[in-house]
């Protein structure tokens, strides 16, 4: 049975640990961020220290810094598509172009945005639709957050390509603006990994003396470990 409880801590603060690993979309038109890995494989796990020293690149580099917030988001979410395609096509363009950068699995990405840039009231704003862009930047303001307010009846894809289309409006005005470097920062409060619950089962007694061990069901999949 101790066995049986190992494993289910141990999946218990693996699905955790996932939970507080996001991916992050770094966008930086005038490239003055020199410390971002050229080409990020798909499986880079980047701590949150390395994604610190970024932050702290960027703020020392740039004039304003944007964070764009999702409520949650994931690998899932980049690999969408519907009928019409991703709803990413800007930030595929950036990504061509060299303007932006994919950092697949940040750890603790959103924490670590808030530790350096604290997310005050007059530093919040929340978007709906693009008429909301003129009226969010101060030129007093050297970072803000923008978090995206969905419809009710929205498809993830749609709200997706919206909050896509958003991202560009607003980081081209803010740019003009800022009259100086702009750096924005991409990613979600959390990663939406759903935790199974694991039951644990005794074993049935047989008449001949099985090996010991527990059995575990997990979402239809029957699991049986020998110790």
């Amino acid at each position: 049975m101790c066995i049986a409880y190992l494993i289910f801590l141990l999946t218990l603060q693996s699905s955790i640990a996932e939970r507080d690993r996001t991916p992050v979309f770094v966008i930086d038109y005038d490239n003055v961020l020199t410390n971002l890995p050229n080409k990020a494989s798909p499986f880079m796990k980047m701590k949150s220290s390395d994604f610190s020293n970024i932050i702290e690149v960027a703020i020392e580099r740039s004039k304003v810094v944007v964070l764009f917030v999702e409520e949650t988001f994931s690998t899932e979410d980049i690999s969408i598509k519907d009928k019409i395609g991703s709803p990413f096509y800007h930030l595929d363009q950036e990504l061509r172009e060299k303007k932006a950068t994919y950092l697949p699995s940040v750890s603790q990405a959103f924490k670590t945005l808030k530790s350096h840039l604290q997310p005050l009231a007059s530093y919040v704003f929340y978007l709906s639709d693009s008429s909301s862009k003129l009226r969010i930047y101060d030129k007093n303001l050297r970072h803000f957050y923008i978090y995206f307010k969905d419809g009710a009846n929205e498809t993830r894809s749609s709200a997706l390509r919206r909050h896509d289309l958003l991202m560009q409006e607003v980081y081209l005005v803010v740019r003009q603006i800022a009259a100086g470097p702009v750096v924005a920062f991409y990613t979600g409060k959390v990663n939406p990994v759903v935790v199974e619950t694991l039951k644990l089962v005794p074993t049935k007694t047989e008449n001949v003396r099985p090996h010991p061990g527990v059995t575990i069901f997990s979402s239809g999949a029957l699991f049986k470990f020998i110790g």
